[in-house]
């Protein structure tokens, strides 16, 4: 499996602080194997960040290489700051080990990051990619379960009066009804967070109820940001607070204050 974090502030934060210092830091997370992880994320890493004064589109660094052994992300990492960034490691389930593979996937001013699978995905692709607009099809470049998904939360985007939050519900809607038909061995784990880089909406949601994944929110002790993170990082428990299984969270960044509710099917 993947896992991934994000953060998000009025104050800038050292994006080492987060990915690579604490005691059990995202890249500590990627060469250790225990919990929930059955095996090393030596299969790429990435990071989307943000710079609003050059534009509302995100930065994005991609790597194949295992975050343990990157020295150009060990340099940059600690030199890099921003108030809003996202940043994975992978586990490969669906899809070859590439660039175009690791996560986040950005468009315009979203990043993706997803930690899970959607099994038997290619039983779904090409209902999902038939829900796709041609502007979106085309932009697809990897070969992921993931990346997928990533662009059917966008085409739910693009209908009138749509939301970030509501996008998510009605990917993982679809996703859950196309599954229902297929038989009862198929379901998908949905732990996902995606930005447009005002608002974040992360989910904690397997299909059928079936195995899922951890999930945590806390706040930075020293900057009062949001951390929404697969697996507690380090710091005081009293600063993280796990996110119950089938729920969504949403987060203003400015307000930095997040709020829980159910997943319920539609």
């Amino acid at each position: 499996m993947c896992r991934f974090l994000a953060y998000a502030g009025q104050r800038a934060l050292c994006v080492a602080d987060l990915v690579k210092k604490p005691r059990n830091s995202l890249i500590n997370q990627s060469r250790t194997i225990g919990g929930e992880r059955r095996r090393l994320n030596a299969d790429g890493f990435g990071l989307g960040w943000y710079n609003p004064p050059l534009g509302p589109e995100p930065a994005v660094y991609r790597s194949i290489q295992p975050a343990w052994n990157n020295r150009n992300l060990d340099h940059f990492i600690e030199k890099t700051a921003a108030s809003l960034f996202i940043a994975h490691i992978r586990a490969s389930t669906v899809g070859l080990v590439g660039q175009v593979n690791c996560h986040p996937f950005n468009y315009g001013p979203y990043l993706f990051a997803h930690n899970g699978t959607l099994f038997h995905f290619d039983q779904l692709k090409r209902a999902l990619l038939q829900q796709l607009p041609e502007h979106l099809f085309l932009s697809i470049e990897g070969t992921t379960d993931s990346e997928c998904l990533f662009y059917l939360i966008l085409s739910f985007l693009e209908r009138p009066y749509s939301t970030l939050e509501g996008a998510v519900c009605q990917a993982i809607d679809w996703v859950q009804s196309q599954q229902e038909t297929l038989g009862a061995e198929h379901y998908s784990c949905l732990n996902m967070v995606i930005t447009d880089g005002e608002s974040v909406v992360a989910s904690r949601v397997s299909t059928k109820e079936r195995g899922c994944y951890s999930l945590f929110v806390g706040r930075h002790p020293l900057t009062g940001g949001v951390i929404i993170s697969s697996e507690i990082i380090g710091f005081h428990k009293r600063h993280w607070q796990e996110v119950p299984p089938q729920s969504l969270l949403t987060l203003n960044c400015q307000e930095e204050v997040w709020h829980l509710r159910p997943y319920e099917n539609s």
